[in-house]
């Protein structure tokens, strides 16, 4: 019986072709393109929802303030450093700082129109921005008394007071602003004479008398 010699093209089954190899590469991008943009879109939300968390904790603070002394308080000022006696003291919204910003705060007006009458003239408010006190919402410090207020009366509420550094800064690592109608931040506090306009991303208005609020500037540091 005669012998037979098969030859067999090892090349072809040695591995990926070039255009076989390619074909993976090409996909492979794709699933990490996707992957990747799922992560970022994850990690996004997260960074929202943490923030959020942090405003949440501080609102309730400021409430649990305001239940005890009926009105909110001052912002403290922004130049405190961690290590200065008066970091995170809300300071005298009775002050008339001069309307403009320096180092710790920027003031501005706002007309409010208290009675729904266009024929009475509107009232003058003006707004503090500065940063959360958080030694006040913590022990009742406050710089217009230069001491706790009334120890057993804050006592009430400050056990509940859950509170910490950590929630002064965004999850981008930026300081909180908080910003307060003057007048809602004093012994006169009167109900919805806030002068704050709160708008959304279209610059229409939400609100044109909100009493204070809180801002995380964002990633960039400009945002609201």
């Amino acid at each position: 019986m005669q012998g037979q010699v098969i030859m067999r093209d090892f090349r072809r089954e040695s591995g990926f072709s070039l255009i076989e190899l390619s074909i993976v590469i090409v996909i492979s991008g794709i699933l990490f393109v996707a992957a990747f943009g799922a992560f970022k879109q994850y990690n996004e939300k997260k960074k929202i929802y943490e923030t959020q968390a942090k405003i949440d904790t501080v609102t309730q603070a400021i409430w649990r303030f305001f239940s005890a002394y009926t009105r909110f308080p001052c912002p403290a000022p922004k130049s405190a450093g961690l290590n200065d006696a008066d970091f995170g003291v809300a300071g005298d919204c009775t002050d008339p700082l001069v309307v403009g910003c320096d180092d710790d705060y920027c003031i501005s007006t706002a007309l409010i129109d208290h009675d729904g009458n266009p024929a009475t003239p509107a009232l003058t408010r003006r707004i503090r921005e500065g940063v959360i006190p958080l030694k006040t919402l913590k022990e009742g410090i406050d710089a217009s008394d230069d001491g706790v207020e009334d120890s057993a009366l804050f006592s009430k509420f400050v056990n509940e007071t859950q509170i910490g550094a950590e929630d002064l800064i965004d999850s981008y690592g930026n300081q909180l602003t908080y910003a307060v109608t003057e007048y809602q931040a004093r012994d006169e506090y009167l109900p919805e004479l806030g002068a704050i306009i709160i708008r959304n991303e279209h610059g229409e208005v939400m609100t044109s008398s909100a009493d204070y609020v809180l801002v995380s500037h964002g990633q960039n540091g400009n945002g609201a």
